[in-house]
């Protein structure tokens, strides 16, 4: 009897606690949304077909006369309309790059870099991905046992992609 009592006095209780729920909303602060323009537009980063991030370490011996690697360009978003950009190597990168990480890095000679196509990287309409294209170091001039740093640019932002 104390069993069949105890549940009946639970089912009640249940019941006492459902009747006073109400269906008022329930909000909890989950933080600033993003910026919507910021979000809209449109950026883009030059990659190293051997790398993920944008740092590539390419070790040449004295035996050999050139190192070759693929890059290409990709966008954050599908473009509108096809993108053109053009890749340069620019030495002046240097100086910042060793004043922001402490180091002291020699600059690879731009006339030591042959771009493929002449630099040029073309990212179709509706595509975020340009095609690759060959990047050959030659070590004709350079000294042996130093590193050198070749940053590379984009010198042709898009626009109203």
């Amino acid at each position: 009897m104390k069993k069949y009592t105890i549940k009946h006095l639970l089912f009640l209780l249940l019941l006492i606690v459902m009747a006073g729920c109400t269906e008022d909303p329930i909000s909890m602060a989950a933080g600033k949304l993003p910026d919507e323009v910021a979000m809209s537009k449109i950026g883009g980063i030059l990659y190293s077909e051997k790398s993920l991030t944008n740092k590539l370490a390419i070790r040449l011996s004295k035996d050999e006369t050139s190192a070759t690697d693929a890059i290409y360009y990709t966008l954050t978003q599908p473009a509108a309309s096809a993108v053109t950009v053009t890749a340069i190597a620019d030495e002046k990168l240097v100086d910042i790059y060793n004043e922001t990480n402490l180091t002291s890095l020699k600059a690879l000679p731009a006339a030591n870099v042959q771009f493929e196509k002449g630099g040029t990287l073309t990212i179709a309409a509706g595509k975020q991905v340009s095609e690759k294209i060959k990047v050959t170091i030659l070590t004709q001039g350079l000294e042996a046992e130093t590193t050198y740093l070749l940053p590379l640019t984009i010198v042709q932002a898009p626009t109203d992609v």
